[in-house]
């Protein structure tokens, strides 16, 4: 049985100072229902930005929307990739200061969603 934690989205936004933000876990981590990681685009300084180890299904892109607010990313890390479609990779490509990409548990075979987010 794995164990699965759950991640306070609203404690880590009241930062709006915050430059690095990792949400990662030897657990899985889960979202409350309640909870919004629209939250996090109040982060406009943030420059690193990993939201690794979550249940699958959880980073699916309806809530990774305020990623593409985020101007100052240098460094995006993101787990759960692999049920993506071509569209939800588009969150990547308005990142003009985008330096380092890590998207882990992707998809099996390369994607024209990713390929076009990567060229913009």
């Amino acid at each position: 049985n794995k164990q699965v934690s759950e991640v306070e989205v609203e404690s880590c936004s009241a930062q709006p100072h915050l430059r690095h933000l990792a949400l990662c876990s030897v657990t899985m981590l889960q979202l409350p229902v309640q909870s919004d990681l629209t939250l996090l685009r109040k982060l406009q300084r943030l420059q690193t930005l990993s939201l690794t180890s979550f249940t699958p299904g959880s980073l699916d892109s309806g809530g990774l929307g305020f990623i593409s607010h985020l101007r100052n990313l240098s460094a995006l890390q993101l787990g759960s990739c692999a049920s993506w479609s071509d569209e939800q990779y588009g969150v990547i490509s308005n990142l003009s200061n985008l330096k380092h990409l890590r998207l882990e548990s992707g998809p099996p075979e390369p994607t024209v969603g990713l390929s076009s987010a990567l060229v913009k």
